[in-house]
């Protein structure tokens, strides 16, 4: 029997490549994204404990904190910005990962008709070879049994059982059986 094969299996293949290349790049995307608002997070964390264990009295120190301050939230601002930006990139990478994974979901359900379709036409073409085994079974049978049949003659005995009548007497339902059965048949 043939084994299954895909005409476009190797097409198959690449589409299921360039999916797993998609998700790589969609990957890195969203993980510069989480390193952006992690970046965030400890940007506003520091603000928020720096204010508040800041103590000192002094203007120069108090100008060098409130610089180092705006500096984090000017900071803030551009990764904002960067987050915004690769928040488009990351919707066009999804959008191209569901363009690939539909390119390849399509060739999949070719594939998988194409498969059904080999299925089905394997079970037809056995179940052809089976009436084929088992018609010429049954004829190669036959032809047997004809020629036995052709061949042997067979000797029949004629056994007769006579009947007496019987006078006077009334006669049994076998008694009459017989006659009639004797009267169907042919006189030599």
């Amino acid at each position: 029997m043939k084994k299954f094969e895909f005409d476009l299996e190797t097409v198959l293949e690449l589409r299921n490549i360039k999916v797993d290349e998609e998700l790589k790049k969609l990957s890195i995307i969203v993980g510069n994204l989480n390193r952006l608002q992690n970046e965030i997070k400890d940007n506003n964390r520091i603000i928020q404990t720096s204010t508040i264990r800041y103590s000192g009295s002094d203007i120069k120190t108090l100008k060098l904190f409130e610089g180092y301050i705006k500096s984090l939230y000017i900071q803030n601002e551009t990764l904002q910005k960067s987050m915004t930006e690769q928040q488009g990139i990351l919707n066009e990478a999804r959008q191209r990962v569901i363009k690939v994974e539909r390119d390849a979901e399509v060739l999949e359900i070719l594939k998988r008709d194409a498969y059904k379709e080999y299925h089905e036409k394997i079970l037809k073409q056995e179940r052809t070879e089976e009436e084929e085994v088992s018609n010429s079974e049954f004829n190669r049978r036959r032809r047997e049994d004809e020629e036995k049949v052709s061949t042997t003659t067979v000797k029949i005995k004629k056994r007769v059982k006579k009947v007496k009548p019987t006078e006077n007497k009334t006669k049994s339902e076998y008694e009459k059986l017989m006659e009639y059965a004797e009267s169907l048949k042919p006189k030599k």
